[in-house]
C-alpha cells in the first residue's frame, strides 16, 4: 500500500480559517479556465469533479444537459445533494428541458461559481427561465471548505492542479527548487517547485487531472517531503478547515517545505497574505 505512512511520520494540523474570515473569490472558476489553456482534459476533469456541488443550491431544480466541447455530454441533476453527474448520449440529451453547450473555460462558472447574468461563449437551448435560476444559484463562488463540509471529494490530482495553477510565480522568487509528494486515495501526486514559474503537478496512476511537467521540474531527484492523507482529510487541510472526525494528515521529510507550499496554496485562495 503506497499510502501507508512509516512509523516516524508526524501529524499535520490545519491552520483553520473561520467562516467569517473566508473571502468570497471565484478562484476555482479562474483555476479551471487557467488550466484549460494548458491542459484542457485536466480542466474538464476538474470541472466535472466540482459539478456535484450544485446539489441543493437551486430553487425548483430540474435536470439539465451539459455538453463540454470535446469532452462529452452529461446529465446534471441539481435536485440531489450532491448533484448527480451522469454521462449521456445525444438521444437522452435531447429529452432534457435545458441543454447547455460550451468549451471548458466558458462553462467553468457553473462549477466554481461567480457567474454573471449570462455565460459568455456558451450556448443554451430550452427553458431560459431555468438558465437564469441556474446562474443565480452559482453566483456565490464555491469554496473548498464548502466541499469539505458537504463531504464532496476531489481527487488529489485535480485539487493540487487547481491550487498550483493559481499560485503567482513571483511568490516563489528566491526559493530553492523542491518537490512534495502526496499519497492520497491510491493516487501518487508530485508537486514540483522551481523559482519563477508556477508549481507543476504530475500524477502516477489513476484517471485524475495531470498538468504537463516541464523538463526542469521533472529533473527533481527526490521529494523533500511526503504527505499521507485520505482525500477528505487532504481537502480539509488545504481548505484550512477542520479535519473530518477520526482522520489525520501525516508527513515525513521537510516539514518547512510543506508549510511553504501550503502557504502559497492558502494565499491563492485568499486565506493568507504574503
Amino acid at each position: 500500500d503506497i499510502a501507508r505512512p512509516p512509523d516516524d511520520a508526524v501529524a499535520v494540523e490545519p491552520s483553520v480559517v473561520a467562516p467569517r474570515r473566508r473571502p468570497s473569490s471565484p478562484w476555482l472558476t479562474e483555476a479551471i479556465a487557467a488550466l484549460a489553456r494548458t491542459d484542457e482534459p485536466a480542466a474538464a476533469a476538474l470541472l466535472l469533479e466540482l459539478l456535484p456541488a450544485q446539489g441543493g443550491a437551486m430553487r425548483r431544480p430540474l435536470p439539465y444537459g451539459l455538453t463540454i466541447g470535446g469532452h462529452g455530454s452529461f446529465r446534471i441533476d441539481p435536485g440531489t445533494d450532491p448533484a448527480a453527474v451522469v454521462p449521456v448520449g445525444e438521444g437522452e440529451l435531447g429529452t432534457l428541458a435545458l441543454r447547455v453547450t460550451g468549451r471548458v473555460a466558458a462553462l467553468a462558472p457553473l462549477a466554481g461559481g461567480g457567474t454573471s447574468r449570462r455565460l459568455r461563449d456558451a450556448s443554451s437551448e430550452g427553458r431560459r427561465r431555468f438558465v437564469r435560476r441556474l446562474l443565480k444559484a452559482r453566483r456565490r463562488p464555491l469554496d473548498l471548505a464548502d466541499l469539505a463540509d458537504r463531504g464532496i471529494q476531489l481527487g488529489a490530482g485535480g485539487l493540487l492542479a487547481a491550487l498550483a495553477v493559481t499560485v503567482d510565480p513571483t511568490w516563489i522568487a528566491g526559493h530553492d527548487s523542491f518537490a512534495v509528494r502526496y499519497l492520497s486515495g491510491g493516487d501518487e501526486v508530485l508537486v514540483a517547485v522551481s523559482p519563477g514559474v508556477r508549481p507543476e503537478v504530475s500524477v502516477e496512476g489513476g484517471p485524475v487531472a495531470r498538468p504537463e511537467v516541464n523538463a526542469e521540474h521533472a529533473s527533481v531527484d527526490a521529494p523533500a517531503a511526503t504527505v499521507y492523507a485520505a482525500p477528505t482529510a487532504l481537502l480539509a487541510l488545504l481548505a484550512r478547515t477542520t479535519l473530518p472526525p477520526g482522520e489525520q494528515v501525516l508527513l515525513t521529510g521537510d516539514e518547512a517545505a510543506v508549510t511553504t507550499l501550503h502557504g502559497w496554496f492558502a494565499r491563492a485562495q485568499g486565506l493568507a497574505r504574503g
